[in-house]
């Protein structure tokens, strides 16, 4: 059984104390609704600004978390590989996509942010939709190159 406490020789307790006690008292001050408590002094605008900032920061987090998913390269190829709608046959008959350039027109579809929402089976048409108008735009970009 152990009488005293061991105390590494290189410890010191009373900066050690003062530090965390300083860590603990800036951070209540930042951020006062973590610990419980409302910032005091009616009065004083600076903990009405930082709090108003406090508030908006976690706001900006959520928006960036809210951001579109767009469709993807390989989302596009396994669409057209697996579906029975979407076929390679529609590509080259109905957007009029040369079959030597199906590849890099999956490309120019992930590059104008498609929203991966419309890949579900109940939004088909809306896909179909921004697919009749990217493969115009794409067509005529091709075109105007090979002019070039």
């Amino acid at each position: 059984m152990l009488s005293k406490e061991y105390i590494a020789p290189d410890f010191d307790k009373k900066a050690y104390t003062l530090d965390l006690q300083k860590q603990i008292n800036t951070d209540r001050k930042k951020n006062p609704f973590k610990y419980g408590t409302l910032p005091t002094g009616g009065g004083n605008i600076a903990n009405l600004i930082r709090l108003v900032a406090w508030l908006l920061k976690d706001k900006d987090k959520n928006k960036d978390e809210e951001q579109v998913r767009t469709v993807v390269f390989d989302e596009l190829t396994h669409l057209f590989k697996n579906d029975t709608f979407f076929t390679e046959e529609l590509l080259i008959r109905d957007l009029k996509v040369p079959k030597d350039q199906i590849e890099l027109f999956f490309m120019y579809c992930e590059a104008q942010s498609i929203n991966s929402e419309l890949l579900g089976s109940d939004r088909k048409f809306e896909l179909l939709d921004q697919l009749v108008i990217h493969s115009g735009s794409f067509m005529s970009r091709l075109n105007g190159s090979s002019e070039d």
